[in-house]
């Protein structure tokens, strides 16, 4: 299913990113070239995946067992990512809420809790992934109105005739986060939603033969 390999591929990629990240920071800030920067992020990257590789080897490896915790720290690495990656603009992390959705529903097929725990469940990823959502529009506001050049940049950017004022960018940031946070809560609960009916409809069809 693309599903399951979209998520392997999610969580695969943590660690080798993690590891290329570590090592591009560290050769950044002790000063080093280009070249030393370069050969420091390739090194970081195959040290992540010879990780990755003994960490698979072992077979005892399973992403439905990892801990809360765990899973909210890799949601908020790679929101980070995307923040940084996309330079600011939060719409791109919308994403991450439909795989948050698929995942949690996978890992709760299989114990087949009842309609109150289910509901319940649903609603915490979902509001989980919004409430995310919402500190990276925070996040992307602050920057917007610390950056001096915001207005003018947005007026080049979209060839406005009138200069953008700040009372017009807080009602941008704030009606666009607004979205954003609704739009995150509501495809996550969909994506929980169409995920865990179709693992029950293919389990029971599945049971049936």
């Amino acid at each position: 299913m693309i599903g399951n390999f979209i998520l392997k591929v999610v969580f695969g990629a943590v660690v080798p990113l993690l590891s290329l990240m570590a090592f591009w920071w560290s050769a950044v800030l002790i000063g080093a070239g280009d070249s030393i920067i370069l050969l420091s992020t390739v090194s970081g990257l195959i040290a992540g995946l010879v990780i990755e590789y003994f960490i698979v080897r072992k077979g005892k490896f399973s992403i439905y067992k990892l801990r809360t915790s765990t899973l909210i720290l890799i949601y908020v690495f790679y929101s980070i990512c995307f923040f940084g990656f996309f330079m600011g603009v939060p719409v791109f992390n919308l994403v991450f809420g439909p795989v948050a959705g698929y995942y949690w529903a996978r890992k709760l097929v299989n114990n087949n809790p009842d309609k109150v725990v289910l509901r319940e469940e649903k609603t915490k990823v979902s509001v989980f992934t919004a409430l995310i959502m919402g500190l990276i529009c925070l996040l992307s506001a602050y920057f917007a109105f610390t950056d001096v050049h915001t207005a003018a940049n947005l007026k080049g950017m979209f060839n406005l005739s009138f200069e953008v004022s700040n009372g017009m960018l807080i009602g941008v940031s704030i009606a666009g986060g607004a979205i954003l946070f609704v739009s995150q809560y509501f495809l996550t609960d969909v994506a929980f939603e169409k995920t865990y009916r179709n693992l029950l409809n293919l389990s029971k069809t599945t049971n049936s033969k």
